[in-house]
C-alpha cells in the first residue's frame, strides 16, 4: 500500500512539474513525455498491481493529460496577451498566412484543423489560437490524435528504462534500439502532420490569398501601429547593416560568433572527450559510474570529462562568447 501512495505521489509530482515545463516557451513536449516514460514506467515495475506495463499505459495518459491541460493553459495565454495591438502585431494577425490558418481552424476541414494543431509546434499553435479568439474546444478536441506522438515517446522512454532494474549490456543495446525506433516513428507522425498543414494553408492562401490580404476594421490598430513604427524599424535595420558597424564591433561579434561556433564544433565531434557517458536512464548514485550518491552538485560537475582540459575549456569558451553577445 505504501508503494502504491507513493507511486500515486510521484505520478502528480511529476505531472505537475511537466506542467509547468509546458507552460514555458522554450521547451518542447519530446523530452517531457520521454521522461514521464522512463519515471512512471520505471517506478512501476516495482509496485505490485501495477508493473512495468501498467506504468507504460500510466504514463501514455498522464502524458495525454498534461498536453491536454497545456492546450487550455496556452490558449489562455495568448487569449488575454491577445488583447494588446502589440502582440496582435507581433503575431501578425494581419498577415495572409495566419488569416489562413485562422480560416482553417473556422472551417469543418477536420484534417486541416488536425494537422494544425497536431504537426505545428505546442507553444506558438495554441497561443496563436488564443490570439485569434478560436474555439478552445475545438482546439482541445483537435489535439486529441496527438496522442500517437505522445504514446510513442512515452513507449520510447519506458523502454530506454528497461522490463528490469538491472540489465547487462546487451538487452540495454536492445532497448534503446527499439526506444530510437519508437522515437523515430514519432517524428514521422508529426512531420506527416506538419506537411498537410502546410499543404491545406497554401491551399487556402492559393485560392483565398486576395480576400484575406483586405484590410479587416478589427486590424484597424494594428494597422496603424505599423505605420507609426515605420520611421523606427528604418532606421533600426540601417544602423544593424553590416558596412554601417564600427570596426571594432564587427570584429568583436566575429570573434564570439567564430568562438561558439567552434566550441559547438568540440561539443558535438569531441562529445567523449569533453563529457562522460551518461544516459537519462542512468543513476548518479551508480557505483560503476558517476558515483554522487544523492549530491546533485556532485554529478552536475562529473558530467564533464575531467581527465582532459578539453570540456571545459570549450565550455568556458562558450560561455565567454555568450558574454561577448551581451
Amino acid at each position: 500500500a505504501l508503494a502504491s501512495w507513493s507511486y500515486l505521489a510521484v505520478n502528480i509530482i511529476l505531472f505537475l512539474i511537466a506542467e509547468i515545463l509546458m507552460m514555458l516557451p522554450p521547451t518542447p513536449g519530446i523530452p517531457v513525455y520521454i521522461i514521464m516514460g522512463i519515471i512512471l514506467a520505471g517506478q512501476g515495475r516495482k509496485v505490485e498491481g501495477v508493473g512495468y506495463g501498467g506504468g507504460l499505459i500510466i504514463g501514455i495518459v498522464s502524458a495525454f493529460l498534461v498536453k491536454e491541460v497545456s492546450v487550455v493553459g496556452q490558449y489562455a495565454i495568448g487569449f488575454f496577451m491577445g488583447k494588446s495591438v502589440k502582440i496582435q502585431q507581433l503575431v501578425g494577425v494581419d498577415k495572409v498566412p495566419i488569416r489562413a490558418v485562422e480560416k482553417i481552424m473556422q472551417s469543418k476541414q477536420v484534417i486541416g484543423k488536425v494537422a494544425v494543431l497536431v504537426g505545428g509546434p505546442d507553444w506558438p499553435t495554441n497561443c496563436l489560437c488564443g490570439v485569434l479568439r478560436l474555439s478552445l474546444w475545438t482546439c482541445v478536441w483537435g489535439t486529441i490524435p496527438v496522442i500517437t506522438i505522445i504514446g510513442a515517446c512515452v513507449m520510447a522512454g519506458a523502454f530506454l528504462a528497461g522490463p528490469k532494474e538491472i540489465m547487462t549490456d546487451t538487452e540495454k543495446s536492445m532497448w534503446s534500439a527499439v526506444a530510437n525506433t519508437a522515437l523515430v516513428l514519432s517524428g514521422v507522425v508529426q512531420m506527416v502532420a506538419g506537411i498537410i498543414a502546410m499543404y491545406y494553408i497554401q491551399g487556402v492562401v492559393s485560392k483565398d490569398g486576395e480576400e484575406l490580404a483586405k484590410p479587416r476594421p478589427e486590424h484597424e490598430p494594428v494597422y496603424q501601429l505599423t505605420l507609426a513604427e515605420e520611421a523606427f524599424r528604418e532606421t533600426h535595420a540601417e544602423v544593424l547593416r553590416w558596412d554601417s558597424l564600427p570596426r571594432p564591433w564587427l570584429l568583436l561579434i566575429a570573434v564570439s560568433a567564430s568562438m561558439m561556433v567552434g566550441s559547438i564544433f568540440v561539443f558535438q565531434f569531441m562529445d567523449e572527450l569533453c563529457f562522460v557517458n551518461f544516459q537519462v536512464n542512468d543513476k548518479v548514485s551508480d557505483p560503476d559510474g558517476m558515483n554522487c550518491g544523492s549530491n546533485l552538485g556532485c554529478a552536475i560537475f562529473r558530467l564533464v570529462n575531467g581527465d582532459t582540459p578539453i570540456g571545459w575549456g570549450a565550455l568556458g569558451i562558450f560561455f565567454f562568447a555568450c558574454f561577448l553577445h551581451f
